[in-house]
C-alpha cells in the first residue's frame, strides 16, 4: 500500500532529522487494561469485554537551543497480548516528531506544539494490520506553578488491510493537569470526536442500509458466528480522569479510567476502559 509507506517515510525524516549528540531517553511502561467492549458493538451487540496486556519501550529526545524553537523525537516498539480475543493482540512500531514554539521565556507564557505520528501495527489476525498518521496541534498553558492546561486539535487516518477498518477522525479537546504534592498528579482530558467508527455485530437492515463498508470480523468469529464488522459516519465525547503517582525518582503509577460514547443515526456505541500501568525510566 502507498499511504503507509508515506506516512512511515515522512515520521522517520522527522526522527532522524532530529539532534543526535546527545543520547535519548529511555523509558518502559507496563499496563493493565479492561475494556468493555472491545468490538465497539452497540448495545444488543456481542458481550466483548477483556483484558489485555501491554509492555511497550520509549526513546525519546527533545532539543532546544537559545531560541524559543524546539524539537523533540520519539520511538516506540509495544506489544499487546488480548485475553479471550487473540486476534486482537498486536505489535507496533511508533515514530513521532514535534516542532515546539514557546512565547516566551515565563513560567506562564504558553508555548505552541505540532506533532506528527505514524504508527504501523501488526494484528495476529491480518484483517486489522494497518498504518496510522496522526497530525496533532496543541496550545500549552501553566496556570500556576501546580495547575497545567492544554488545548488540542487532532486528525487521525488509518489505512488497515481491509477496507472496513479504513478510518480517519477529526478531535478537539482540552487537558488539565493538576500536581497535587511531590508525588501525586491528577488529570482530567476531555475530547470531542467527528469521523467514522468501526463496530462489530449481528448484521441488521440498518446496517446493511447505512454502512460504508462491510466485512465479516474474523476477530469475533466471522461469518459462522454471524458476526459483521462495519464503518458508519459518527460523533460524540470521551472523558478521561487519571492520577499518576510517583513511586520511585524513576518509577510511576499511573491510573486511569476512560468512557467513550459515539453516536450514528441515533445509535449508540459506548465503551469503557480501565488501566493501570508502571512506568519507569532507565
Amino acid at each position: 500500500m502507498t499511504r503507509p509507506l508515506v506516512t512511515l517515510a515522512i515520521a522517520l525524516l522527522l526522527v532522524t532529522a532530529a539532534p543526535l549528540h546527545a543520547a535519548p531517553a529511555v523509558s518502559g511502561e507496563l499496563s493493565l487494561h479492561y475494556d468493555d467492549n472491545r468490538s465497539n458493538a452497540p448495545d444488543y451487540g456481542l458481550d466483548t469485554g477483556s483484558a489485555s496486556l501491554l509492555l511497550a519501550a520509549d526513546l525519546r529526545k527533545t532539543h532546544r537551543n537559545q531560541s524559543l524553537w524546539g524539537f523533540a523525537w520519539r520511538a516506540r516498539a509495544s506489544h499487546e497480548a488480548v485475553a479471550e480475543f487473540d486476534d486482537l493482540s498486536q505489535s507496533a512500531i511508533t515514530l513521532e516528531g514535534t516542532v515546539i514554539r514557546a512565547t516566551g521565556r515565563g513560567l506562564f507564557d504558553p508555548s505552541w506544539a505540532l506533532a506528527l505520528q505514524a504508527q504501523y501495527a501488526d494484528f495476529d489476525n491480518d484483517q486489522r494490520d494497518r498504518a496510522r498518521l496522526r497530525l496533532r496541534l496543541s496550545r500549552n498553558q501553566r496556570i500556576s506553578t501546580r495547575l497545567g492546561s492544554r488545548l488540542v486539535l487532532q486528525y487521525r487516518q488509518d489505512s488497515a488491510d481491509d477496507d472496513v477498518f479504513d478510518t480517519d477522525q477529526l478531535a478537539i479537546g482540552g487537558d488539565i493537569d493538576w500536581q497535587a504534592n511531590r508525588r501525586t498528579g491528577l488529570y482530567v482530558s476531555l475530547r470531542w470526536f467527528d469521523g467514522t467508527v468501526v463496530s462489530t455485530a449481528n448484521p441488521t437492515p440498518d446496517i446493511i442500509r447505512y454502512a460504508e463498508a462491510i466485512s465479516a470480523d474474523e476477530a469475533f468469529g466471522g461469518s459462522a458466528a454471524n458476526q459483521i464488522a462495519y464503518r458508519l459516519a459518527a460523533d460524540g465525547p470521551s472523558l478521561m480522569l487519571g492520577t499518576n503517582v510517583r513511586l520511585t525518582e524513576n518509577t510511576a503509577l499511573d491510573l486511569s479510567a476512560r468512557y467513550v460514547e459515539q453516536s450514528s443515526r441515533s445509535v449508540d456505541y459506548t465503551r469503557s476502559i480501565i488501566t493501570a500501568s508502571l512506568l519507569t525510566q532507565f
